[in-house]
């Protein structure tokens, strides 16, 4: 599922795939960022996949990575709430922009699919599994 705005100069995209199992990946950008936000909102994107898909979710699947701060926004958000071992991955998965809509979605477990890559505050790689 694509949804696009024609207001924003670059990309305004979600894109979900349901993989085997009820298990829900998807790709959601954004951008620009702007204050006050214009386009579609990420989390209106996000509850118009949840609709689309409905009860075949059953779980919902992370695969954050870069190096780069800025690159992704739930990395950047697992690294700062892990600096110093502030917070575990797991704690932290739940203050992300994906927790908080996996939250909403009635979720209520987080798991660690593969060894986090890096160090607390440094991750490069977080996989994880939302389910309710």
């Amino acid at each position: 599922m694509v949804n696009t705005h024609p207001s924003k100069t670059k990309c305004n995209f979600i894109y979900g795939q349901l993989l085997s199992g009820g298990v829900l990946f998807f790709v959601v950008e954004n951008l620009p960022k702007r204050t006050p936000p214009t386009g579609c909102p990420g989390k209106w994107m996000f509850q118009q996949m949840m609709a689309h898909f409905g009860a075949q979710v059953l779980a919902i699947q992370t695969d954050w990575h870069g190096s780069t701060p800025g690159k992704s926004d739930n990395l950047d958000e697992i690294n700062k709430r892990t600096t110093g071992g502030a917070m575990t991955v797991l704690e932290a998965a739940w203050f992300t922009w994906t927790g908080k809509r996996a939250k909403e979605w009635g979720a209520a477990n987080v798991t660690e699919l593969v060894p986090c890559v890096g160090a607390p505050g440094k991750y490069v790689q977080v996989q994880l599994l939302f389910t309710k």
